[in-house]
């Protein structure tokens, strides 16, 4: 499973939503200037959402975590498509589902070495890396597909669906032991680390790339 299923579907409804050509998914029209721009900032987990990360180390198991993270971006994609008349709504909707999306991919890659050799590291990171783009692209057919052809209540339930349906595999992979710590523990400790890394010169030099890319862009 790719651990941004839910965030490609998501997209695919944005550029819908921004295109305006699919009346069943989008209603009326397209969007444009300030609405596009705030549409934009729906990608903003995939660069915030990891400071949330730390709590997937406390108590519940990641398989628990994976779930429930899955099926929050199950349904918060499933609620886009009948939200699309209400941008406001739908921005906020797509932002959860996309968060969740974060957070369901981190659960499962962070399960991944406690069920995974050392030795398998690199077969397994390849082929994981082949399938998650293999499995993004033809679920972007597919839901793209489902939005044009299918009402919106109907898509709403099917898009759920297809973004639970490969979380069944997660049941065959042995669980990770539960963790120990406590939230005050790992949020710590977490944040203590991001410190030292973001004080590095090599950290410090991208950071300041990132930004004067972003400034720079119109």
């Amino acid at each position: 499973m790719g651990d941004g299923i839910g965030d490609c579907a998501a997209g695919i409804l944005l550029r819908l939503h921004l295109d305006g050509d699919a009346d069943s998914a989008v209603g009326k029209g397209g969007v444009g200037g300030r609405d596009f721009e705030r549409l934009v900032y729906r990608i903003s987990p995939s660069f915030w959402a990891f400071l949330l990360c730390p709590i997937l180390d406390v108590r519940f198991s990641k398989r628990a975590y994976a779930l429930v993270f899955a099926a929050i971006s199950a349904v918060c994609l499933g609620v886009c498509t009948l939200l699309t008349g209400n941008l406001t709504a739908f921005t906020t909707v797509l932002t959860a589902g996309c968060a969740a999306a974060v957070m369901f991919g981190n659960a499962h890659g962070g399960w991944m070495p406690d069920v995974i050799r050392d030795q398998h590291y690199s077969q397994v990171g390849g082929t994981s890396n082949i399938a998650n783009l293999g499995a993004a692209g033809a679920f972007a057919a597919l839901a793209i597909w489902v939005v044009r052809t299918a009402p919106p209540t109907m898509t709403a339930w099917l898009l759920a669906s297809m973004v639970m349906a490969p979380t069944m595999m997660l049941f065959f992979i042995p669980v990770p032991a539960k963790p120990t710590r406590g939230v005050r523990e790992v949020f710590t400790n977490f944040f203590s680390d991001l410190y030292r890394v973001c004080k590095t010169r090599n950290c410090l030099l991208g950071l300041l790339c990132f930004l004067s890319q972003r400034l720079a862009s119109p």
